[in-house]
């Protein structure tokens, strides 16, 4: 969320999303595309969101990409 979001809002957010997530339709869409529909709190996602840039960088670093 943008800075200076209030909790309450990110809370509202995450709760929902999480419901969204539950639902089994959903989650057996996302698993046959290949993501993994787990739910979490805000600063789970937050970890999530760091080890992926951390991992990334890495790897695209390592590869020699460039944007153009």
């Amino acid at each position: 969320a943008p800075k200076g979001t209030p909790d309450v809002v990110i809370s509202s957010v995450n709760k929902a999303v999480n419901e969204i997530l539950g639902l089994p339709a959903l989650e057996q869409q996302m698993i046959a595309q290949g993501a993994d529909p787990a739910g979490g709190t805000p600063a789970q996602f937050g970890q999530f969101v760091q080890r992926e840039t951390d991992k990334w960088r890495v790897i695209v670093k390592e590869s020699g990409a460039k944007a153009e």
